[in-house]
């Protein structure tokens, strides 16, 4: 796992947090970034300092939207195009 300056973070990296980012309203600055690889998967977790409202979530019509701390990416590219699956952190 790694949690190093943005310019010494893999492409792929980037563009996951830049995914990340994008579903939170604001586009809330992370205040941390970790990631690892593990075989054909990856992995990247982005935490912020506060709650944001997940703007690319969805819920049942008539619920609170969903809110969280942060979110995660997960790669896999065993699946021939690879599968993505986002989860927010509480």
């Amino acid at each position: 796992m790694a949690d190093v300056t943005r310019e010494e973070r893999p492409a792929w990296v980037k563009a996951d947090v830049h995914s990340i980012r994008a579903k939170f309203l604001g586009n809330p600055t992370p205040s941390s970034v970790k990631w690892y690889e593990q075989g054909m998967r990856r992995y990247v977790t982005v935490r912020f300092s506060d709650e944001h409202i997940c703007g690319g979530c969805s819920q049942p019509h008539g619920v609170l939207p969903l809110r969280g701390r942060g979110g995660f990416l997960q790669r896999d590219g065993r699946a021939g195009d690879s599968t993505v699956t986002f989860g927010l952190l509480g």
